[in-house]
């Protein structure tokens, strides 16, 4: 029980990357009726995906459920992008960097949860590296500092507020 956020990349583009995300989002929902233990959860989904993966594609995801009334979360990165915790008190970040390949490539690759703690206040959040690596006219790229600047600036107004923050503060860039 509890809530569970999930974000994931598919690489390549077309008919063949959404049939792949169609294929996770399948497997994922279908394998979280019946595993509550998400390291294995994702094991399930990545030999699904492995079974049927071809022409080199593969999923990059990150996992986290949330145990309600508590502050800690379990979590797993399948490769993707470092996740965040804002802790708006200090205002510091931490990084959820873990250490999973991506989903589809080795079928015995075996996930492990972490937890993390949500500080009071705090945030979660997580991206698709098309954020930090997007470049401007002159080829620098978005990057981490110029992602967390938006989170502190709009933190205190929610969710869709840094959203819409990150996305202005991206185009400008």
């Amino acid at each position: 029980k509890g809530l569970v956020a999930v974000i994931g990349d598919v690489t390549g583009h077309g008919v063949g990357a959404a049939l792949l995300m169609a294929a996770a989002r399948s497997s994922l929902r279908a394998h979280m009726r019946h595993q509550a233990d998400a390291g294995k959860l994702m094991e399930a989904v990545n030999k699904d995906l492995s079974a049927d993966s071809s022409g080199g594609r593969f999923l990059t995801l990150f996992f986290a459920h949330i145990i309600p009334q508590s502050s800690s979360f379990d979590w797993i990165s399948a490769g993707h992008e470092i996740a965040l915790v804002f802790d708006p008190s200090n205002d510091t970040f931490t990084e959820l960097d873990g250490d999973g390949i991506p989903l589809g490539v080795d079928a015995t690759w075996r996930y492990k949860a972490s937890k993390a703690e949500l500080p009071p206040g705090g945030l979660l959040v997580a991206y698709t590296e098309g954020v930090r690596e997007a470049k401007n006219a002159s080829g620098e790229r978005f990057g981490m500092d110029r992602l967390k600047q938006p989170i502190r600036a709009a933190h205190v107004r929610g969710s869709l507020a840094i959203s819409e923050q990150v996305l202005a503060d991206w185009r400008k860039h």
